[in-house]
């Protein structure tokens, strides 16, 4: 019934909120690198993967950037992450890019454990977003041409199209 719904949903997608072309201020996306990140919104704490093909991330502080620790191995090449509650939900992929299937997982960043939810049954999912009033994770699907906007099932890791965004798209 969900996927119903979200399927004739009309979704917007407000991109590169932050600029302000007159105070000259513009924020851009470095493409062809992982460097995904989660923040947990309050520790002051956040993980942040390493690039693509590197099974590992750090624990930096967001408000310096600073390094809190060594390189913490954790198994896969994550390409999505997010906050939702207490969890950290991350998309993972083991070899080849973007058309290798990956995996939902809930990973313990600052061991680098982690608990498969289950296959997405799609190649790499790029970036990933909660929706905290509708409940409802996101991810995007990058690659060549224009992205697919996905909704993730957090309990079998099943992503579903919603749409094409009509845009290239790196990260949500």
């Amino acid at each position: 019934h969900a996927a119903r719904q979200a399927q004739s949903a009309h979704v917007r997608v407000a991109v590169n909120t932050a600029d302000d072309l007159e105070a000259g201020r513009l924020y851009l996306t470095v493409t062809g690198t992982s460097a995904e990140a989660g923040d947990d919104g309050q520790t002051g704490r956040a993980f942040v993967q390493a690039s693509d093909g590197s099974f590992f991330g750090f624990e930096i502080d967001i408000q310096t950037g600073a390094a809190l620790s060594n390189p913490i191995y954790n198994g896969g090449s994550y390409t999505g992450l997010e906050w939702v509650g207490d969890r950290l939900y991350g998309t993972v992929i083991y070899y080849g890019g973007g058309e290798y299937p990956s995996e939902l997982r809930v990973l313990e960043p600052f061991t680098g454990a982690s608990q498969l939810i289950g296959p997405t049954g799609t190649g790499a999912i790029s970036g990933l977003a909660f929706d905290e009033n509708a409940g409802i994770l996101y991810g995007i699907r990058g690659g060549e041409g224009p992205s697919d906007l996905l909704t993730m099932n957090l309990e079998t890791g099943a992503a579903t199209i919603v749409g094409s965004t009509g845009f290239q798209a790196g990260s949500l």
